[in-house]
């Protein structure tokens, strides 16, 4: 590295040494430097993401594992790392994604995680609890007259940031790319 800083190979491994160390800390910035050099580098974002677990910032790690599914969007170790860091952040949406992207890359019967589809319900349902209920409407009038017709069922505003499930994730991180 002293010789030539601008060689992302030697970044990669030297923020995999630091890995096997268990320096989180200096594996991430070994990792954000090989990232600057050549951003496109998969394993080096799934390394980054992991750093990040490690160190318990879980927003940094599922942004990491989204950078790294841009690079290589055909990886199914991905893709799964991303659905377990999407539902332990809480983003429904993208745990969803990936579960399906998972089942259309594997195509076996190891890609539908049991487990897995039922803590997606279970979080959506969740979700489905926290959504505030509209005010219950006033009660007619004495001189109205009851229709034969149901009122249409109104629907919630959908919320902005899905609410973190850690308590029920296992964590099955793997780390890629090295």
């Amino acid at each position: 590295l002293a010789l030539n800083p601008l060689f992302p190979e030697a970044w990669f491994s030297v923020g995999v040494a630091h890995l096997h160390l268990s320096q989180w800390d200096l594996a991430g910035a070994a990792f954000r430097r090989c990232l600057a050099i050549d951003h496109d580098n998969a394993g080096a974002w799934a390394n980054l993401a992991n750093c990040y677990l490690k160190l318990k910032e879980k927003d940094k790690a599922h942004l990491a594992l989204h950078e790294a599914l841009k690079c290589d969007y055909e990886d199914w170790k991905l893709w799964q790392n991303y659905l377990y860091v999407s539902m332990d952040v809480g983003q429904l949406g993208p745990a969803i994604e990936a579960f399906r992207r998972l089942v259309d890359l594997r195509r076996d019967e190891k890609a539908v995680d049991v487990e897995c589809l039922e803590m997606i319900v279970n979080l959506y349902a969740d979700q489905r609890k926290l959504i505030p209920r509209e005010a219950p409407l006033a009660a007619p009038a004495a001189t109205a007259t009851p229709s034969d017709e149901p009122a249409p069922p109104r629907k919630a505003p959908h919320p902005q940031r899905l609410r973190p499930c850690s308590t029920r994730v296992r964590h099955k991180f793997r780390r890629t790319g090295t």
